[in-house]
């Protein structure tokens, strides 16, 4: 998992469809965008524009990917987003093969807080919890981008 500021990106030396992802961060006006889907490169890499409320974390689950990496920015708002490994996780609650994700009965081993411009790719190996409160409920609206490996 890789967790910085958009504007750190640069640093970090991605494959070409991981580089889309981030260009389509950094070449829209992401404010603007309404919820909903955005195809960049058909279902190979798409974005998810998303806006909730942060939940305790009693209220959510550890989930994995099979197929897609996310690369999950802000847009606007603070969560904290649980993370830990895979080989950390006990035996998987339930597997959504069509919507690539598996859920886990666990807590997370590390909570980090995500704030406006923070970027964090999960990897397939990278277990997550994100959209939880950190002192008080938040709206926040974020952009999820799907990257299939």
């Amino acid at each position: 998992m890789i967790i910085d500021f958009l504007h750190n990106q640069k640093y970090y030396n991605f494959s070409m469809p991981m580089l889309k992802a981030f260009q389509f961060l950094q070449n829209n006006n992401l404010q603007s965008l309404s919820e909903g889907k955005y195809e960049i490169d058909g279902s190979k890499i798409f974005a998810l524009v998303n806006s909730y409320e942060t939940i305790e974390p009693e209220q959510e689950n550890m989930e994995s990917h099979l197929i897609y990496t996310d690369v999950h920015y802000i847009i606007n708002g603070l969560e904290q987003v649980g993370h830990g490994f895979l080989e950390a996780m006990p035996k998987q609650k339930h597997i959504d093969i069509n919507n690539d994700c598996i859920i886990y009965d666990a807590q997370p081993l590390f909570y980090s807080t995500f704030m406006k411009g923070m970027f964090a790719v999960f990897f397939p190996h990278d277990v997550h919890m994100p959209g939880i409160f950190l002192q008080k409920k938040c709206l926040v609206k974020k952009v999820v981008i799907k990257v299939a490996l």
